[in-house]
């Protein structure tokens, strides 16, 4: 199933997202090359650029979790370009044989973390869902930069325990973008893609709204 999300704002916000195509989903596994993982403190460390990610629309963009490949962004008006780079609706999907989770990003403005209207959570942290026995995606933490441990001032760590092979469920920041991403697992732990998503829906879905579709308050 492909999803698409438009969203304009009245500052001309532009942000489309899309899923992972269905036939697509088995190259993670190969994409776990040794290059995209190292060592460190006790952590096998996975490049975010190998996990299984949804909502990430265009190839050819500025940053790897870009909005908008970079030839479109110079034949926008300012409004569009200056959300280029936000990672609303991009979430990572995935289970673990890890114990523990530890996640490491570095975001794109760290001038600006948060905003009048919205706190920290929401501009510049993410969200970690794990899935129930009846298949329900259950809330477990949000990690923002004030809340996280900070790493050379733009980039954010923390770590929970978790139940080895739970699904789990990473939505990126809503305004923020996104530079680098990183997750943390046991030593030797696999990290697999969840199967394709059970909606039954095969063609496109596009979903057109104000920035309350973005997530904007």
């Amino acid at each position: 199933m492909r999803i698409f999300c438009l969203a304009f704002t009245g500052f001309g916000l532009l942000v489309p997202a899309l899923a992972a195509e269905d036939k697509d989903v088995a190259r993670y596994d190969k994409a776990m090359a040794q290059e995209k993982v190292a060592e460190e403190s006790g952590f096998d460390w996975v490049d975010g650029r190998a996990l299984p990610l949804e909502g990430r629309a265009f190839g050819g963009t500025e940053l790897y979790y870009g909005r908008m490949p970079s030839n479109v962004t110079t034949a926008v008006n300012a409004g569009v370009r200056n959300h280029r780079h936000h990672t609303a609706g991009m979430q990572f999907r995935f289970s673990t044989g890890s114990r523990r989770l530890r996640f490491r990003w570095t975001v794109w403005n760290p001038e600006q973390l948060e905003m009048q209207h919205m706190p920290r959570t929401g501009v510049s942290g993410i969200d970690v869902y794990r899935q129930d026995g009846r298949g329900k995606w259950r809330f477990v933490r949000s990690g923002c930069p004030a809340m996280a441990k900070a790493r050379n001032g733009d980039s954010f760590e923390f770590e929970i325990p978790w139940t080895p092979d739970t699904p789990c469920l990473v939505n990126l920041p809503l305004y923020n973008g996104i530079r680098e991403f990183s997750l943390g697992v046991d030593r030797g732990a696999s990290v697999k893609p969840l199967p394709p998503r059970t909606s039954g829906i095969l063609k496109p879905v596009v979903f057109y709204g104000t920035s309350i579709t973005h997530g904007g308050c």
